[in-house]
């Protein structure tokens, strides 16, 4: 519940972009010198066509069947291209396609285009029945592409179709420098404040370059133009910028072409790098998928080694890497990747200059690994610097920047922490608070929302759980089912929310006793198990809360079945989490209730002389200052103490255990 949460990749992709144009910007380089190609290059004026409209008449064919659509195949030296399949209308025998598609330079190259009906369910495209198929060499298209608005490629004639195309010509790569100048064109004097017109502006370049959505893999012209510190680098960036929330797969493929054709002398090679580093994060975030955080992990430390000493930029990368290695952390728990995380952090804020736009960040991201820290050992020193940099980070945000939802969360999950170490009900009602402000700040659509309903719906169930007002726990619950139902099949934390709201369940269940909520509740817990994978951080807690589930089932109705199996979650959960773990001691002695009540049942000694020893164990892990749950696994143990004296008759019996250690 502690855990920070970021706001992953609009920061992450912008920060490093925006580093670029600043270096740019002190090398003195114009906004022109970035739109122009390389002077070494030789830059000819071949002509590449482009397909900007394609129109079939008399389409009405008898077909025998009624098909779904129709859509147009394009096949050429440099791949096949599909257009949408277009739905077939009663009594209209015209349709038009807008797609723009790239052909090769070379005059001689063949395009053959097909146009056919579709008879599939759904656009599954390339296996509808050939309506019409013809060949043209590019050299045809070029001659005929200044006589008229259309190129004929069919004439109408007993009964078959008519197709008609829109050519544009592009002319090499020197019309890349048409894209205009956002500073003297937006009205924007700052042209870092101007970035975001620059890429409207080279996002129209960009789909008539490549076609929208990216459909074509990089020709070799193409991939030669990579080399361009200028235009094509732009469009590139601001192609995978469009790209990132439909489609973060084809984004990182065109990174990694990018990134294979870019030399590491080229002055933008570590921004590639960061940024297709940061794109694999985001993926492995949503898929779970641990090649994909090493290979992050490999090319922001590449990036890092390929940064020189003294570049006032060079902070971008290290707090990448540092974000990265937290990742590996919060995934297998090494300690190491922690402590370098941390450390790395407070290099960022070392070299991060006095007023810099991204100091809120470096003292977020540094406020994260504390926390973390905090959460794996306790220490009340990190937890009050992580409260300390993240209200810093909160007071240099300015209302309506996109980042204020995150540290107003990652604040409250803070407080949060020091309320359940210490009490104070001031910490809960703020943490509490600041969630709802940073609810209330999210568009509808927005990617994180799920998590900041999750949150706040655990606030309120701890809030319920101190207070007992029935309104937190059902307002608790609707937000639960709310980021339940926005949370994909396939998102690695779809397990913990199922786990969440089984807890809600279970809450009500023990308030009101219906039975509905308590099945409920296991079945919830139960799904979650069955999704989460083996090595995830959260797999011991889910198998402890479906054992507390099974335990009030138990006490209810008496089925050994159930007390069989919630011991058996227990021991797994007990394999799976760390000595250092914070929740360790409690599960200890969870266990150690549900063997003493195992022993009650069946009265196997074994059970008890175990139980004692767990709860022994439990008291050990527990800290001498005054922990609030310590005085109750020593009421357990002395408990068994007494228990054990009732089976054996004497004063001390086998295996005394001494708890003053």
């Amino acid at each position: 519940m502690g855990q920070d949460y970021s706001r992953g990749l609009t920061s992450q992709l912008a920060s490093p972009i925006q580093s670029w144009y600043r270096r740019r910007e002190r090398t003195n380089e114009s906004s022109d010198a970035l739109l122009s190609p390389d002077e070494s290059m030789v830059v000819d004026d071949t002509q590449c066509p482009l397909i900007t409209h394609i129109h079939v008449t008399h389409i009405s064919t008898e077909l025998g069947r009624i098909p779904v659509g129709f859509y147009v195949s394009v096949k050429s030296e440099i791949g096949m291209y599909h257009t949408p399949n277009k739905p077939a209308e009663v009594g209209k025998d015209v349709v038009e396609w807008d797609d723009k598609i790239l052909l090769p330079s070379e005059h001689s190259s063949k395009i053959s285009l097909s146009v056919f009906a579709s008879f599939e369910p759904e656009s599954t495209l390339g296996a509808g029945k050939a309506l019409r198929e013809i060949e043209v060499t590019v050299g045809e298209l070029l001659d005929h592409s200044g006589e008229s608005e259309f190129i004929t490629l069919s004439e109408q004639d007993d009964g078959n179709l008519q197709v008609d195309i829109r050519i544009q010509r592009i002319v090499g790569p020197s019309e890349y420098a048409a894209v205009p100048n956002p500073s003297t064109t937006s009205g924007e004097t700052p042209r870092i404040r101007g970035l975001m017109d620059m890429t409207r502006c080279a996002l129209i370049r960009c789909r008539e370059l490549l076609g929208y959505p990216f459909r074509w893999i990089f020709n070799p012209d193409l991939l030669a133009l990579l080399e361009l510190p200028g235009t094509l680098f732009c469009l590139l960036l601001v192609g995978i910028a469009s790209l990132i929330d439909s489609d973060l797969d084809r984004a990182i493929s065109m990174l990694e072409v990018a990134v294979k054709y870019t030399s590491d002398d080229r002055s933008h090679k570590p921004l590639l790098l960061d940024i297709l580093g940061s794109l694999l994060l985001e993926r492995y975030e949503c898929s779970g998928d641990v090649v994909d955080m090493e290979r992050s992990l490999s090319l922001e430390e590449h990036a890092l080694q390929l940064m020189p000493d003294g570049d006032p930029d060079k902070y971008e990368i290290v707090s990448s890497l540092a974000m990265t290695l937290l990742s590996r952390y919060e995934r297998f728990g090494d300690i190491e990747d922690l402590e370098k995380s941390i450390s790395l952090k407070e290099d960022v804020l070392r070299l991060m200059p006095d007023g810099d736009p991204d100091k809120p960040t470096g003292l977020g991201i540094l406020a994260m690994s504390l926390s973390s820290r905090y959460e794996r050992f306790g220490d009340i020193v990190d937890l009050e610097r992580s409260i300390s940099l993240k209200q810093n980070a909160l007071r240099l945000t300015s209302d309506g920047h996109p980042d204020k939802p995150t540290w107003l969360v990652n604040l409250a999950m803070s407080l949060w922490s020091r309320y359940e170490r210490f009490g104070d009900i001031m910490d809960l009602e703020k943490s509490i608070s600041l969630k709802e402000d940073a609810l209330r700040l999210m568009p509808d659509g927005d990617p994180d929302k799920p998590e900041i309903l999750a949150n706040l719906a655990v606030s309120l169930w701890n809030r319920y759980e101190g207070f007992g007002d029935i309104i937190d726990l059902e307002k608790s619950m609707s937000l639960a089912q709310n980021a339940l139902q926005l949370t994909p099949d396939d998102h690695p934390d779809r397990p913990k929310r199922l786990d969440r709201l089984g807890m809600s369940f279970w809450s009500r269940y023990e308030c009101f006793r219906n039975t509905v909520d308590l099945e409920k509740s296991i079945k919830l817990r139960e799904d979650a198990l069955l999704l989460v994978p083996a090595g995830d951080p959260e797999k011991p807690t889910i198998l402890a809360d479906l054992a507390v589930s099974l335990w009030s089932r138990y006490e209810r109705f008496g089925d050994v079945v159930d007390l069989e199996k919630l011991i058996s979650l227990k021991e797994h959960a007990l394999q799976l989490m760390p000595d250092d773990h914070p929740n360790k001691p409690a599960l200890l002695g969870n266990l150690a209730v549900s063997l003493s009540s195992r022993y009650e049942r069946f009265g196997d000694i074994m059970d008890l002389e175990k139980s004692m020893s767990l709860e022994q164990n439990a008291v050990r892990l527990r800290p001498l200052d005054n922990h609030p749950y310590k005085p109750t696994r020593v009421v357990n143990l002395a408990a068994s103490f007494w228990t054990r004296y009732e089976h054996f008759g004497d004063i001390a019996g086998p295996g005394e255990v001494d708890i003053t250690e």
